[in-house]
């Protein structure tokens, strides 16, 4: 039997200091305010959904959870929120952006109950029993596929998201993929090195990265090797993405390091970064 829930959130008002840009989208009701008092209108739709199997491979008994986890936007003020919905889609499920320019809102139950029910993790061959529950006895540890798409920050101004994916199917350790990203909602974009920075400065802000990552690990930037970090894997600045007013990097495991450091995500000060930011990105930061 499957565990599915939608929780909704309606409503929430939020009060911001600073007037947001009635660019892409927005328009002057968002941005009313009443007695010094704006409110921006929020509404997400929590969905879960959760199946349980049982399979035999190689002789073994195997139980499988699979479940998937989307806070799903609905409304944020008035954005036009497709591309955002489209991003989540993409890099939770693998399934590419419509193909035409019309908004399609993607069927995002239909997409999760799909997603639980994919068993092409340990292959199609195998044949496999839906149960209502994993069983409780402790020297059972199950494989399982988890995918999650939770928001880390949001205002009147943009939207970070965190997609997750977990798997694991035996072996020493589980695999897992994060994506961070940060929605430009005042423009309607996603924000990626190639709209953040200046073009021609990838190489500079790399440099201000591994700093920045030293610092982090209280050592000096000559001392990163040593300390575990590739190098020589260091080509890119990973996954930038804005969280409480700072620039954030983002590395999975065994991109810059072994997987025993796990994610890394390195925190940059905005003014750190300043003669490398694009004026979109510097006035979302109000820097």
């Amino acid at each position: 039997m499957m565990k599915q829930k939608t929780i909704t959130l309606l409503g929430i008002a939020l009060a911001a200091a600073t007037a947001a840009s009635c660019g892409s989208g927005a328009s002057s009701e968002t941005n009313a305010a009443s007695d010094g008092v704006r409110n921006f209108n929020v509404s997400l739709n929590m969905k879960s959904a959760e199946r349980f199997y049982r399979t035999v491979l190689a002789g073994d008994t195997i139980y499988i959870d699979q479940s998937a986890t989307i806070q799903w936007p609905e409304i944020l003020g008035d954005f036009n929120l497709s591309t955002l919905r489209d991003t989540i889609v993409s890099l939770a499920f693998s399934t590419p952006a419509p193909a035409t320019a019309a908004e399609v809102t993607p069927d995002i139950d239909k997409l999760i109950l799909d997603n639980v029910s994919d068993m092409s993790m340990l292959g199609d061959s195998l044949t496999y029993e839906t149960l209502d529950s994993l069983p409780s006895a402790q020297d059972i540890a199950p494989y399982y596929s988890d995918v999650t798409a939770s928001i880390l920050e949001f205002n009147d101004k943009l939207v970070t998201y965190q997609v997750s994916h977990f798997i694991y199917t035996g072996g020493a350790h589980p695999n897992s993929n994060t994506q961070p990203f940060t929605y430009d909602l005042v423009n309607g974009r996603v924000l990626n090195v190639g709209n953040m920075f200046r073009a021609g400065s990838e190489k500079e802000v790399i440099s201000i990265v591994q700093n920045s990552l030293a610092r982090q690990l209280g050592i000096q930037p000559s001392q990163l090797e040593s300390a575990g970090i590739f190098l020589s894997q260091f080509t890119s600045p990973g996954m930038p993405y804005i969280n409480n007013d700072v620039i954030v990097f983002h590395f999975n495991p065994y991109d810059i390091a072994p997987y025993s450091m796990g994610n890394i995500d390195v925190a940059v000060y905005p003014y750190e970064l300043n003669e490398y930011l694009t004026p979109e990105v510097k006035a979302l930061l109000d820097e």
